[in-house]
């Protein structure tokens, strides 16, 4: 095997931005650029899982499993798409057909073995098989992205307040906040405190938060609506914790007093 088919540790570090305790590929080999890839991952009983999950039966998560796969997948996706982890990350956007057949335990080497279903631009479709002593242990189909990491202007007042996204005037420190365009459209006072997705056409009302990791407008959840074009429109002073797919109909809450606050999860 030619050493370009191989991704040692200090590569997998520089292609990936996870870390402790939450990278699960040790490294890969078998890569094809845009084709197929071999993660591999040793669980030990040293895992940072394995104390409470289970005390007398120390088993991998299989969820963990599946990240792994992921992992490798965005190694791919790195590798052959020559990503630049210091202004861009590799996001998990679906899974689907998941299958668990073999536990992981403290011991075991996981072989993962992804393959690219389907490519279009910074998308990719996986296929993901994990193997133990060559049983098939997990299976799963998955598809990921490359996201442009944009960094807010570095100005550190005394308070530390951070900047409001839509306020020329906002300042704070640097946050990473993901976001996909065309089509956003963000008010004055709107603030996306970290790593926030904003995947398709979304108005956000002004004086709105938008927590850590919330994905806004992912496709219609209701299957009636598939391949229309839809829109999401969030309205004045509220509070998304977590994601809000759009829907067929138009999204809007109703224009509300500064005080009140109303959260969306």
């Amino acid at each position: 095997m030619s050493e370009d088919n191989n991704i040692d540790y200090a590569e997998v570090m520089r292609r990936l931005p996870h870390r402790y305790p939450f990278l699960l590929v040790d490294k890969a080999q078998d890569f094809v650029a845009a084709t197929s890839i071999v993660g591999i991952k040793n669980v030990t009983h040293n895992e940072p899982f394995f104390p409470g999950h289970f005390p007398i039966d120390p088993v991998m998560p299989g969820v963990l499993i599946v990240e792994a796969m992921a992992q490798t997948g965005a190694l791919l996706m790195s590798k052959s798409l020559d990503v630049a982890v210091a202004d861009k990350v590799i996001m998990f956007m679906s899974i689907d057909g998941v299958r668990f057949r073999k536990p992981a335990r403290p011991g075991d080497q996981l072989r993962m073995e992804v393959k690219v279903i389907k490519a279009r631009g910074d998308a990719y479709k996986f296929r993901g098989e994990t193997f133990i002593d060559g049983k098939l242990a997990a299976e799963a189909e998955f598809m990921a992205m490359v996201v442009t990491v944009r960094s807010l202007p570095s100005d550190h007042p005394p308070d530390r307040r951070r900047r409001r996204l839509g306020d020329p005037g906002g300042r704070g420190r640097d946050r990473p906040v993901l976001h996909r365009r065309p089509g956003v459209a963000l008010a004055s006072g709107v603030r996306l405190v970290s790593h926030v997705v904003i995947q398709q056409d979304t108005s956000i009302g002004a004086n709105t938060t938008i927590h850590p990791f919330a994905v806004i407008g992912g496709d219609p959840q209701h299957g009636g609506y598939k391949g229309e074009p839809v829109r999401l429109e969030i309205g004045e002073n509220n509070l998304s914790a977590s994601t809000a797919p759009s829907t067929g109909a138009r999204l809007r809450e109703r224009a509300s007093p500064a005080s009140a606050r109303t959260t969306c999860s």
